[in-house]
């Protein structure tokens, strides 16, 4: 498994999604890219897919797909620390509410309206 701590860019991204789309296994089975700004993001690159996880406590919880695209698609770093915070506050509160957020904020809704639907 290889760890990169970077602040991850469009480079990284476009990097993952080729990666995942190969099909082939990243050397070690497993590539993550760590954010250094936003602490407990990661991009983790395995074969046939890439995912953003956000590492949080006991927690890892994947909140979006680079690749495939068509499993909740989160395509952008800024996108994914966007939800970062959000993330981690629902955890704190009640774990079980992060799949009805995750769900609604892929369904097109915005951080706010995602939260009062999940409630």
């Amino acid at each position: 498994m290889a760890t990169v701590r970077a602040v991850i860019t469009e480079k990284h991204v476009k990097e993952a999604a080729a990666i995942a789309a190969s099909g082939e296994t990243p050397p070690g089975g497993t590539h993550i890219f760590s954010d250094d700004r936003a602490q407990g993001l990661r991009l983790v690159v395995q074969k046939n897919r890439a995912s953003w996880v956000v590492k949080y406590k006991n927690w890892s919880k994947t909140i979006g797909w680079v690749y495939p695209e068509d499993n909740r698609p989160l395509k952008t770093a800024s996108a994914a620390r966007d939800l970062v915070p959000v993330v981690k506050a629902i955890l704190d509160e009640d774990v079980d509410q992060l799949e009805p957020f995750l769900t609604a904020r892929h369904n097109g809704r915005d951080n706010k309206r995602a939260l009062e639907e999940m409630r």
